[in-house]
Protein backbone atom coordinates (compact mmCIF):
# COMPACT_ATOMS: atom_id res chain seq x y z
CA UNK A 1 0.00 0.00 0.00
CA UNK A 2 1.16 3.51 -0.82
CA UNK A 3 0.95 6.55 1.42
CA UNK A 4 -1.33 8.12 -1.18
CA UNK A 5 -3.82 5.26 -0.60
CA UNK A 6 -4.13 5.83 3.15
CA UNK A 7 -7.56 6.84 4.33
CA UNK A 8 -8.92 8.28 7.55
CA UNK A 9 -12.40 8.48 8.99
CA UNK A 10 -13.71 11.82 10.19
CA UNK A 11 -16.91 12.67 11.97
CA UNK A 12 -18.53 15.46 9.98
CA UNK A 13 -21.39 17.59 11.25
CA UNK A 14 -23.67 19.18 8.71
CA UNK A 15 -27.15 20.57 8.46
CA UNK A 16 -29.75 18.48 6.66
CA UNK A 17 -33.49 18.72 6.34
CA UNK A 18 -35.49 16.12 8.21
CA UNK A 19 -38.76 14.55 7.01
CA UNK A 20 -40.65 17.71 8.15
CA UNK A 21 -38.39 20.04 6.14
CA UNK A 22 -36.68 21.42 9.22
CA UNK A 23 -32.91 21.90 9.37
CA UNK A 24 -31.16 19.77 11.95
CA UNK A 25 -27.57 18.88 12.70
CA UNK A 26 -26.56 15.44 11.50
CA UNK A 27 -23.24 13.74 12.18
CA UNK A 28 -21.84 11.31 9.62
CA UNK A 29 -18.69 9.28 9.47
CA UNK A 30 -16.91 10.15 6.22
CA UNK A 31 -13.80 8.52 4.73
CA UNK A 32 -11.17 10.92 3.36
CA UNK A 33 -7.79 10.38 1.74
CA UNK A 34 -5.21 10.97 4.44
CA UNK A 35 -3.11 14.03 3.75
CA UNK A 36 0.59 13.40 3.39
CA UNK A 37 2.63 15.49 5.84
CA UNK A 38 4.84 17.09 3.18
CA UNK A 39 7.37 19.61 4.32
CA UNK A 40 6.11 23.19 4.00
CA UNK A 41 7.33 25.39 1.17
CA UNK A 42 9.20 27.54 3.70
CA UNK A 43 11.10 24.55 5.07
CA UNK A 44 11.84 23.37 1.53
CA UNK A 45 13.24 26.82 0.75
CA UNK A 46 15.39 26.66 3.88
CA UNK A 47 16.76 23.26 2.79
CA UNK A 48 17.50 24.69 -0.65
CA UNK A 49 19.29 27.72 0.79
CA UNK A 50 21.41 25.67 3.21
CA UNK A 51 22.42 23.24 0.46
CA UNK A 52 23.08 26.18 -1.86
CA UNK A 53 25.44 27.77 0.66
CA UNK A 54 27.30 24.50 0.99
CA UNK A 55 27.59 24.04 -2.77
CA UNK A 56 28.37 27.67 -3.53
CA UNK A 57 30.77 28.60 -0.73
CA UNK A 58 32.09 25.61 1.18
CA UNK A 59 32.98 23.26 -1.69
CA UNK A 60 34.77 25.99 -3.70
CA UNK A 61 36.73 26.95 -0.57
CA UNK A 62 37.93 23.36 -0.31
CA UNK A 63 38.90 23.47 -3.97
CA UNK A 64 40.82 26.73 -3.52
CA UNK A 65 42.83 25.11 -0.74
CA UNK A 66 43.91 22.49 -3.29
CA UNK A 67 45.73 25.25 -5.26
CA UNK A 68 43.09 26.53 -7.67
CA UNK A 69 45.53 28.11 -10.15
CA UNK A 70 47.54 24.96 -10.66
CA UNK A 71 44.58 22.63 -11.17
CA UNK A 72 41.96 25.09 -12.45
CA UNK A 73 40.49 22.78 -15.13
CA UNK A 74 40.24 19.79 -12.83
CA UNK A 75 38.83 21.89 -9.99
CA UNK A 76 36.31 23.63 -12.26
CA UNK A 77 35.11 20.21 -13.45
CA UNK A 78 34.88 18.98 -9.86
CA UNK A 79 32.88 22.07 -8.90
CA UNK A 80 30.30 21.47 -11.66
CA UNK A 81 30.12 17.79 -10.81
CA UNK A 82 29.72 18.54 -7.11
CA UNK A 83 26.07 19.63 -7.53
CA UNK A 84 24.71 16.33 -8.86
CA UNK A 85 27.16 14.25 -6.82
CA UNK A 86 26.20 16.03 -3.61
CA UNK A 87 22.49 15.29 -4.05
CA UNK A 88 23.04 11.78 -5.39
CA UNK A 89 25.41 10.67 -2.64
CA UNK A 90 23.65 12.38 0.25
CA UNK A 91 20.10 11.35 -0.66
CA UNK A 92 21.00 7.79 -1.63
CA UNK A 93 23.15 6.95 1.37
CA UNK A 94 21.57 9.16 4.04
CA UNK A 95 18.08 9.91 2.64
CA UNK A 96 18.87 13.58 3.22
CA UNK A 97 21.21 16.40 2.36
CA UNK A 98 22.91 18.57 4.97
CA UNK A 99 20.05 21.07 4.62
CA UNK A 100 17.55 18.32 5.35
CA UNK A 101 19.66 17.13 8.31
CA UNK A 102 19.56 20.60 9.83
CA UNK A 103 15.78 20.91 9.38
CA UNK A 104 15.08 17.32 10.48
CA UNK A 105 13.55 16.23 7.19
CA UNK A 106 14.06 13.17 5.03
CA UNK A 107 13.26 11.88 1.52
CA UNK A 108 10.90 8.90 1.29
CA UNK A 109 9.23 7.02 -1.54
CA UNK A 110 5.50 6.38 -1.84
CA UNK A 111 5.80 3.41 0.55
CA UNK A 112 7.39 5.58 3.29
CA UNK A 113 10.74 3.88 2.70
CA UNK A 114 14.17 4.95 1.51
CA UNK A 115 14.05 5.70 -2.24
CA UNK A 116 16.11 3.42 -4.48
CA UNK A 117 19.11 4.58 -6.50
CA UNK A 118 17.05 5.11 -9.68
CA UNK A 119 14.60 7.44 -7.90
CA UNK A 120 17.41 9.41 -6.28
CA UNK A 121 19.25 9.60 -9.62
CA UNK A 122 16.11 10.87 -11.37
CA UNK A 123 15.51 13.41 -8.59
CA UNK A 124 19.04 14.68 -9.15
CA UNK A 125 18.70 14.90 -12.95
CA UNK A 126 15.31 16.61 -12.73
CA UNK A 127 16.81 19.31 -10.49
CA UNK A 128 18.84 20.41 -13.53
CA UNK A 129 15.67 21.05 -15.61
CA UNK A 130 15.30 24.81 -16.24
CA UNK A 131 12.76 26.47 -13.94
CA UNK A 132 12.50 23.35 -11.75
CA UNK A 133 13.12 25.49 -8.67
CA UNK A 134 9.97 27.46 -9.57
CA UNK A 135 7.85 24.29 -9.59
CA UNK A 136 7.27 24.80 -5.85
CA UNK A 137 5.29 28.01 -6.37
CA UNK A 138 1.89 26.35 -6.76
CA UNK A 139 2.63 23.25 -4.70
CA UNK A 140 5.08 22.34 -1.94
CA UNK A 141 6.22 19.36 -4.03
CA UNK A 142 8.60 20.23 -6.82
CA UNK A 143 8.90 18.39 -10.09
CA UNK A 144 11.75 16.29 -8.71
CA UNK A 145 9.29 14.98 -6.08
CA UNK A 146 6.20 14.62 -8.26
CA UNK A 147 7.95 12.98 -11.22
CA UNK A 148 9.69 10.39 -9.01
CA UNK A 149 6.84 9.74 -6.54
CA UNK A 150 9.00 10.85 -3.63
CA UNK A 151 8.15 13.05 -0.67
CA UNK A 152 10.12 15.18 1.77
CA UNK A 153 8.68 14.84 5.28
CA UNK A 154 9.86 15.39 8.82
CA UNK A 155 11.97 12.42 9.88
CA UNK A 156 9.83 12.08 13.00
CA UNK A 157 6.76 11.30 10.85
CA UNK A 158 8.25 8.41 8.85
CA UNK A 159 7.61 5.70 11.44
CA UNK A 160 4.04 6.98 11.85
CA UNK A 161 3.45 6.67 8.09
CA UNK A 162 5.01 3.19 8.05
CA UNK A 163 2.77 2.14 10.93
CA UNK A 164 -0.33 3.46 9.15
CA UNK A 165 0.59 1.48 6.03
CA UNK A 166 1.16 -1.64 8.12
CA UNK A 167 -2.20 -1.25 9.88
CA UNK A 168 -4.02 -0.65 6.59
CA UNK A 169 -2.58 -3.79 5.01
CA UNK A 170 -3.26 -6.06 7.99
Amino acid sequence: MKITDLEEERLVTRHERNEFGELEKVQKLVIFKKSIPNLSAGMRLLNYLIDGVILTFLIPQLLIMLDYEKFWLMINSIYWLSFPLYYLIMEFFFQRTIGKMITGSVVINEYAEKPDFVAVGLRTIIRIVPFEALSFLNNNRGWHDRWTNTYVVMASRVSELQQLIKEATD
